[in-house]
């Protein structure tokens, strides 16, 4: 009898519908019915057809990455379209939410051009495979059209899966083009063949991460994250349209001896059960994944995340027993790299593998100076045959290992501008930086609710610069990990563990990062230990908790650094980790180490592999204070590389004037005139630290770092005000001028969630800081004008000496050669044109200046006291040791910089608004009070034109070009459109590679 009404056979002399004998038993007709309506082996050629397309564009991309021939003609093509990335924002929304006063959102965006590409290759290729071509081949052709004998080996015996085998020869031997059933079970087949690929998308640690093993393309999840979220709603769509087209075929066919429709019958077979589980609970997963859900119950969404997918993957196996292997391969494979990851989390987080632990807090020492900074810079044996490095005299070690019978390393961290003669006597620190005891975070209230983490692992766990790391703290929350890029970088052959130290940035937002700041800042309150018992030596600011890691992942490890002229660094906000880890790895390396013992490739200044010669470090953010959080790192850097080869630019988007009088602070010196957003600003607050280049080449605006007038034009050209002006009409700016430009300069700094409001005694930390940077600069522009004004004389002298030209020049004095752009921080060399085999100033030695690094070696200020009699942070009386021993910040106008007390300074009260929290010190050590007075001189209000200076940046490079950019989704995609505006085919095709520009950008969302 039939089983099925009228239908469209595919071929006149076979039915589309085949016949299913009468049965009794419901049960066995209904096994009977659903076996005969299943597809035959030869048709599995579909899924297989898909993996082989996966594997093709996987090897391909694999060769095109370790080949480097995205680095051409067609590869800047190619990436010229693929880079970019659109946002798009309603003004009815920014509307709407000024008028609600919620907090700032990024505008919607798409995913870049490349990601639209991939996926829309994988949907065509899905629903082409799951389309074109007849559905049902017949079974006595093999899975490549290869006649084979029919077997029945294909019985499955389960007691609660039904024996299928007698009714495998009542399948059709012939072939169906289309139809209800066999539409249906083929799209269903490649929703199972996706399973696996959805997977590998959202794993994290190779080997099971295929897609991130080094010799393959090494993108890891951050960067397939998006893809991985779209093949799972891909999947669910496949198997809805198999529910949808296998529903309508069970409704229209009955069962000839009850007469009901097949539909009723299903309910009573056990796979058929399983198919709806597994249904029901793809469909779970891919609701509660949605971006509001997973924003705001981030928890919730990683527990039932990981409790359903098992579920769903082992609903799906029992589901179709004939293809179930697609289920056990992604169950596999999620399964063994969970086991590989718990392997690596013992050994890094506990001593059960052998790793050493200690829960006894680090005790602060003191050591030899030389020694301390010797990982900074290990000179190699290569050094003595290496070409000219950017590094002088003046910030290079001695090319001599250091042993107990050599002469002490002569560090490049002296006093600034100190007038006393160079000596080799050793440094030594008072005490050596705190290193928290190995599986504890030392944590510490920064500016900006913002949490900064050092944490060294028992066990060795290197990383690449840019990874990030999961972290757990159970004080915080029990179960969940949480993503966090590393600040610091990995250095092998550091002597100490300051080497691995594990350095995180984390800003309060909502969730776990809003439950930190809350953790923290009441045990701050409370001065308590935190996770440990408070015994031993205990650090002077913060606490410490217990805390677990997993990783380190992130694509960034595939970058090649070395391989690009020029290193451009853009972050915005707390986007800065990233921005800092590549800066600290890129400024190593040009001092001579070989990025292989950073976590990078091999390669370093002098080196034939190593081509980069310059590194530009751009960071917007919305408040001078925010420079807390990297200034130590910044300073560091500026010891290691001359400012011809580093430039360092800090954009304070919010520079509007703050009221002076608060009613949470005392009162400050009133401002001699308050300043609106419309006035102009003074040339002063304008002025750059130093000019835009120390070496010759084309520039659209070239200038003279001994011309104000040109430096002033230089800076305009790269900082944009017009966002706080309102219109140009306007004879006096409204009290809220530059509010419908706010909400979009805040999309450049701050991410979803940012805590935007001031911390008690901020508002005042940021007019020092403000007021620091101007009179450094001011510093710097009168001994450079004063150092021009002497080369110039010595100049002339030779030319009266030497009318003929002969003879060579007159001996110099080392204060002569000693500076370029005189910054405050370092000595710098004088700025003139270059020749072809003299790439980088030199600099004298016999000047000694302050460490950058050292706390205080020798009280940081005292060789430049009389050049800043006048600073901002002027010198108050000595604080006694202890930890509670610092003056408020209200207390003084200014921070002693000068104490020799290892207390820790600028404490600042900071409690809640609602008065909810008891007071909490908000404490600025005096090492990084004095890091954030050499760092504000690069700080300066506005938002930098990028496109300009990327502009500047590839005309002066001597080659390709790689941008390094983190920062919120609207930061991003403009970046990512400036880039795709410089890159220039035609040049690369004339052989003039600054036509290249790379992207290495960081934009992962768990």
């Amino acid at each position: 009898m039939s089983s099925s009404g009228a239908a469209t056979p595919s071929f006149t002399e076979f039915p589309a519908d085949p016949t299913t004998p009468a049965f009794s038993n419901d049960l066995e007709w209904i096994t009977a019915y659903l076996t005969i309506h299943s597809l035959s082996a030869p048709s599995r050629r579909y899924s297989f057809l898909i993996w082989i397309v996966v594997v093709f564009f996987f090897l391909a991309f694999a060769i095109i990455h370790w080949t480097g021939s995205r680095g051409g003609f067609l590869g800047a093509h190619w990436t010229k379209w693929t880079i970019r990335r659109r946002t798009w924002r309603k003004k009815h929304d920014t509307a709407l939410a000024l008028k609600r006063n919620d907090i700032h959102r990024q505008p919607r965006s798409l995913p870049s051009n490349a990601q639209l590409l991939c996926l829309t290759l994988l949907l065509g290729v899905s629903l082409a495979l799951a389309f074109v071509g007849p559905d049902y081949i017949s079974p006595s052709l093999d899975v490549w059209q290869v006649r084979r004998d029919i077997g029945l080996s294909e019985s499955y015996s389960r007691s609660f899966i039904p024996n299928t085998a007698p009714y495998l020869p009542l399948q059709p031997q012939y072939t169906i083009d289309k139809a209800w059933w066999t539409s249906s079970a083929r799209v269903g087949q490649i929703a199972f063949a996706l399973l696996p690929l959805c997977v590998l998308f959202a794993l994290k640690s190779p080997p099971f991460a295929i897609f991130a093993i080094p010799f393959m393309i090494q993108i890891f999840f951050d960067k397939l994250a998006w893809l991985h979220r779209w093949t799972g709603r891909l999947i669910w769509f496949l198997t809805s349209i198999h529910i949808a087209f296998w529903s309508v075929q069970l409704v229209r066919d009955r069962n000839p001896s009850t007469g009901r429709v097949a539909y009723v019958h299903a309910f009573s077979y056990t796979p058929f059960i399983f198919g709806w589980i597994a249904f029901a609970l793809l469909t779970s997963i891919i609701v509660l994944s949605m971006h509001p859900i997973r924003r705001n119950f981030y928890e919730a969404f990683y527990f039932l995340h990981i409790l359903q997918v098992p579920l769903m993957l082992i609903s799906a196996a029992f589901h179709h027993p004939a293809i179930w292997w697609w289920c056990w391969a992604a169950l596999a494979i999620w399964a063994g790299e969970r086991i590989w990851r718990g392997t690596w989390w013992l050994a890094a987080n506990t001593s059960i593998l052998g790793s050493s632990s200690s829960v006894k807090p680090s005790h602060p020492t003191t050591i030899p100076h030389d020694v301390e900074m010797d990982h900074i810079r290990r000179p190699t044996h290569s050094d003595s045959q290496s070409p000219r490095s950017p590094l002088n005299p003046y910030y290079q070690s001695d090319k001599q290992p250091a042993s107990p019978h050599s002469p002490p390393i002569r560090s490049p961290t002296r006093s600034l501008f100190s007038l006393e003669t160079r000596s080799t006597v050793h440094l030594l620190s008072p005490v050596a930086p705190y290193i928290p005891p190995h599986g504890y975070v030392h944590a510490e209230l920064l500016s900006g609710h913002t949490v900064r983490l050092r944490l060294i692992t028992p066990g060795f766990m290197p990383w690449a610069p840019g990874q990030h790391f999961l972290i757990k703290i159970p004080s915080v929350s029990r179960f969940t990990t949480h993503p966090f890029t590393s600040a610091s970088v990995c250095d092998y052959e550091s002597p100490t563990d300051e080497g691995r130290l594990i350095v995180m940035l984390i800003r309060a937002r909502n969730g776990w990062t809003q439950d930190l700041w809350n953790l923290v800042a009441r045990k701050t309150a409370e001065h308590s230990s935190g996770d440990i018992s408070a015994t031993g030596d205990l650090p002077k600011r913060g606490v410490l908790l217990r805390a677990y890691i997993d990783g380190p992942c992130g694509s960034s490890i595939r970058a090649r650094w070395g391989d690009h002229s020029t290193v451009l660094i853009i972050s915005g906000g707390s986007g800065v980790s990233y921005g800092l880890s590549v800066l600290q790895y890129i400024c190593m390396c040009l001092s001579g180490r070989d990025g292989r013992s950073l976590g990078g490739r091999p390669g370093g200044w002098g080196k034939k592999s190593f081509r980069t010669q310059r590194v530009r470090f751009v960071w917007l953010i919305r408040e001078y204070a925010h420079i807390q959080w990297c200034a130590s790192i910044v300073r560091r850097c500026l010891s290691l590389v001359p400012p011809s080869a580093l430039q360092i630019d800090i954009f304070v988007t919010k520079f509007k004037p703050i009221a002076a009088k608060e009613p949470s602070e005392p009162p400050l010196q009133t401002p001699r005139r308050l300043r609106f957003a419309a006035d102009p600003v003074p040339f002063e607050d304008l002025q750059p630290p130093h000019p835009s280049f120390a070496r010759g080449g084309l520039s659209p605006h070239p200038s003279d770092s001994s011309e104000s007038l040109d430096s002033q034009n230089s800076y305009q050209s790269d900082v944009d005000f017009t966002y706080y002006t309102g219109e140009s009409e306007d004879p006096i700016p409204s009290d809220d001028v530059g509010l419908a430009h706010e909400s979009h300069i805040l999309e450049l700094t701050n991410f979803d969630g940012d805590n935007d409001t001031a911390l008690p005694g901020e508002n005042i930390l940021s007019r020092n800081v403000k007021k620091e940077g101007q009179h450094r600069r001011a510093q710097s522009r009168k001994v450079a004008m004063s150092l021009a004004a002497k080369k110039e004389l010595e100049e002339r002298t030779v030319r009266l000496l030497n009318p003929d030209g002969s003879g060579g020049a007159v001996n110099r004095t080392p204060a002569t050669i000693a500076i370029s752009r005189h910054s405050m921080d370092r000595p710098l060399p004088f700025s003139i044109a270059p020749s072809s085999d003299n790439r980088w100033s030199e600099i004298s030695m016999d000047t000694t200046h302050v460490s950058p690094i050292s706390p205080y070696s020798d009280s940081p200020t005292r060789g430049r006291q009389s050049m800043h009699s006048e600073s901002t942070f002027s010198p108050s009386d000595r604080l006694p040791a202890g930890r509670k021993a610092a003056t408020s910040l209200y207390s003084t106008k200014s921070w002693d910089v000068r104490s020799e007390a290892s207390s820790s300074r600028g404490l600042l009260p900071l409690s809640a608004p609602d008065g909810s929290l008891d007071a909490i010190q908000f404490e600025i050590s005096e090492e990084e009070a004095q890091d954030i007075n050499v760092v504000a001189e690069h700080a300066r209000p506005g938002k930098p034109k990028l496109d300009r200076i990327l502009a500047d940046e590839v005309e002066q490079s001597k080659g390709s070009v790689v941008v390094a950019c983190c920062g919120p989704t609207s930061l991003n995609a403009m970046v990512r459109k400036i880039i795709a505006a410089q890159i220039d085919p035609a040049r690369v095709w004339r052989g003039d590679m600054r036509g290249s520009i790379s992207l290495v950008s960081e934009e992962f969302e768990y």
